[in-house]
């Protein structure tokens, strides 16, 4: 079965008004209905932010706890190209 995560892109999804502010972004939700949403950045030469700053915007604005944030990073890992044996090894 292929599975396709949701991406966010924190700083961009409200520059460009997808949603009104990060407090009203879904994320939250997604994570409790334990959907792998990653977090990454988008143009951030022109929307602004990197990666550690959309993964702290989104902590900050969301009240993320510990747990939340390494749901997130794991996701992340999870959903990308590297191997398995790498994952494996991240992933613990």
């Amino acid at each position: 079965m292929l599975q396709v995560p949701p991406t966010v892109y924190r700083l961009s999804n409200v520059k460009l008004a997808v949603f009104k502010g990060m407090s009203a972004h879904n994320l939250k939700r997604l994570l409790a209905q334990n959907i792998g949403v990653t977090v990454s950045s988008d143009a951030p030469v022109y929307l602004g932010g990197y990666v550690l700053d959309n993964l702290s915007a989104v902590q900050q604005a969301l009240d993320l706890t510990q747990d939340g944030m390494s749901t997130l990073v794991r996701n992340s890992i999870t959903a990308s190209f590297l191997s398995n044996e790498v994952k494996q090894s991240k992933l613990g």
